[in-house]
C-alpha cells in the first residue's frame, strides 16, 4: 500500500515539475561550494567516526550525562515545537500573507502528509530497533518530533514559495 502511495505522489511530483517548467518562473540555482559544505560535511564525518571510536563515545557520553542533569523534565518545549512550521501556514494567511491553497485544501494537504509521514515513521522505528539515549526502548530512530517538523516546514514552503519579499 505505501509503495503505491510513493508511486502515485512520484507520478504526482513528475507532473508538477512539468507544469513548473512550462510556467516562466525563474529557476532556483545552487551551487555547491566549501563554505556552504563545510559544517555538514564535518557533522556527518565527526558522526560517522563516533561510530566506532572508543574516545568519541566516552565524549558523547560524558556530555549527554550533563545535559540530561539540567532538563526540565515537567516542560518538554520540543513537543509542541514540532507543529509550529505546519501552524505558521494558517497564522501567516491569518495575518495576510495569502497562502497558495484555500483553508480546507491546505488541511487535506496538512492532514494527508502527517498521516503519510507519521506511517512511514512508525514503520522504519519498528524495523530499525535503534535503542533510545535512555535505554527506555528500540523506537528511537527516525525522530518523530523531527519527521513532524520537516513535514510541516516542507508544508510551509510549498505554500509560500512563490511569494516574494
Amino acid at each position: 500500500m505505501i509503495l503505491g502511495i510513493l508511486f502515485y505522489l512520484n507520478g504526482f511530483s513528475q507532473q508538477l515539475t512539468r507544469i513548473d517548467s512550462l510556467s516562466q518562473r525563474p529557476k532556483l540555482e545552487y551551487r555547491l561550494t566549501v563554505k556552504n559544505t563545510f559544517i555538514p560535511v564535518s557533522l556527518i564525518t565527526y558522526g560517522v567516526v563516533g561510530l566506532n571510536n572508543p574516545k568519541l563515545k566516552r565524549w558523547n557520553t560524558g556530555i549527554r550525562s550533563e545535559v540530561l542533569e539540567h532538563i526540565n523534565t515537567k516542560y518538554r518545549a520540543d513537543d509542541y515545537f514540532q507543529y509550529v512550521p505546519g501552524l505558521a501556514v494558517y497564522i501567516l494567511d491569518d495575518a495576510g500573507l495569502k497562502a497558495k491553497h484555500s483553508f480546507w485544501d491546505r488541511t487535506a494537504i496538512l492532514s494527508g502528509s502527517f498521516v503519510l509521514q507519521l506511517a512511514v515513521v512508525r514503520v522504519l522505528k519498528h524495523t530499525t530497533g535503534v535503542m533510545r539515549p535512555d535505554s527506555s526502548s528500540t523506537t528511537s530512530f527516525p525522530s518523530g518530533h523531527t519527521a513532524m517538523a520537516f513535514t510541516g516546514a516542507e508544508f510551509l514552503w510549498q505554500e509560500y514559495k512563490d511569494h516574494t519579499v
